[in-house]
């Protein structure tokens, strides 16, 4: 009777240490993949923010710091991105849209 209970306890303890080390392995996967994704695109991404001074908005990528241009309202924004950048994903924070609209 007790040789039953140890193997039911075993198979339960095994069960669980098995599903938690799946886990941890499909948590790896899934970071490695993150990370490789993220190198693959790091080029064809640019990271921007904007500031409003007056009615004026000023562009400045966001890694560097540097001045990109200047613009008076959204349309002209995007148009600009869209000219200039047609090769990169341009990415802006909502809140520095917001100062656009």
């Amino acid at each position: 009777m007790e040789f039953i209970f140890i193997l039911i306890v075993c198979g339960v303890a095994s069960f669980f240490l098995g599903w938690k080390a799946r886990e941890v392995a499909a948590k790896k996967a899934i970071l490695e993949m993150i990370d490789s994704t993220n190198e693959a695109y790091k080029d064809k991404i640019i990271n921007v923010y904007i500031e409003k001074v007056n009615d004026q908005f000023f562009l400045y990528n966001k890694d560097t710091g540097a001045f990109i241009t200047e613009v008076k309202s959204k349309n002209e924004l995007m148009n600009f991105i869209q000219e200039k950048y047609t090769d990169k994903t341009v990415m802006i924070k909502r809140d520095d849209l917001d100062l656009l609209a």
